[in-house]
């Protein structure tokens, strides 16, 4: 009976000092990013998670929000947000790229190609951004077939780490991005 006593109390004692999946996922996250940037490990810094709280899922319709409101980034100058669309921004910046190219162009033949520079890099620009547009539309649609998909999940952790230039302890505090299965984290971002 003490074997079983005394067997119950290990595993218990046991699952209680184990580490949940969130912080498993947080403490691998930053062993790559120490030993990338430091170029030390976890263990010599004494990283300790303080706290991992989940403060919420990143729903589809979270990510609509989010992808409208940068969107009307691009155009807020526009004065047309009520015809804001993807397809209208994507077809306004395909127009606008056809435009410059041709005044480009224009200048090539003139002789005056020299006078062209602030306009290709104006134009690589809008291709760059007529991409993203593209890019931010295909999650758009993804999204609103479904709304109540989660992508992600939002924690606050607290953690501390022994800084060996300053020879002190900081303490950090982050928001944390799991990736859709919520097996690892994409993202921290620090609170300054």
């Amino acid at each position: 009976m003490k074997k079983i006593t005394i067997l119950s109390v290990l595993c218990l004692t046991i699952i209680s000092c184990s580490k949940s999946n969130e912080e498993k996922m947080f403490a691998d996250f930053k062993t790559v990013e120490i030993q990338k940037t430091l170029k030390t490990t976890p263990e010599e810094l004494n990283f300790e998670i303080e706290s991992n709280i989940k403060v919420k899922d990143i729903k589809a319709s979270d990510s609509i929000q989010y992808l409208k409101k940068k969107l009307s980034e691009i155009y807020k100058a526009t004065g047309e947000e009520e015809k804001l669309t993807f397809d209208y921004a994507i077809k306004q910046a395909d127009t606008l790229i056809s435009s410059v190219q041709d005044l480009i162009e224009l200048r090539i033949q003139a002789g005056k190609s020299y006078e062209n520079y602030e306009d290709l890099e104006f134009r690589n620009k809008w291709i760059e951004k007529k991409s993203e547009l593209e890019y931010w539309k295909s999650r758009y649609d993804s999204y609103t077939k479904n709304k109540d998909k989660i992508l992600s999940a939002e924690y606050k952790v607290k953690y501390m780490i022994d800084n060996p230039l300053l020879k002190i302890k900081q303490n950090f505090v982050s928001k944390i991005y799991s990736d859709q299965e919520n097996t690892k984290i994409i993202q921290e971002i620090k609170n300054e």
